[in-house]
């Protein structure tokens, strides 16, 4: 599939899942925000948004609200469970992605 990526993006906007939990089991946000954001949340030309728990500050409803070309590289790397099921080849994976996949 050449158009993964593009087709990942509009993936993302029609899940539910709230996939981006950075904060998840570490022992302070702060450090956390020191590593994959140096420090500095307004970087990125967009305001972080209030979140509760373990919510990433730049998960909106759909999906991450940083510039595609801004974002950290630990996020343009990330493969969420349905993706890497995808590429391993489950059946059910592969048909999520053929029906948003149609458009491109």
């Amino acid at each position: 599939m050449d158009n993964l990526h593009t087709i990942m993006e509009e993936f993302c906007k029609l899940c539910t899942v709230s996939c981006c939990y950075i904060y998840r089991n570490c022992k302070s946000k702060e450090h956390v925000r020191e590593i994959i954001f140096n420090g500095d949340l307004n970087q990125y030309g967009v305001a972080p948004l209030k979140q509760e728990g373990d919510k990433c500050e730049f998960l909106g409803e759909n999906g991450c609200i940083i510039e595609k070309s801004k974002r950290p590289k630990i996020c343009l790397d990330y493969e969420c469970p349905i993706l890497r099921a995808y590429k391993a080849g489950d059946k059910d994976a592969a048909k999520i992605f053929n029906k948003i996949s149609y458009n491109y």
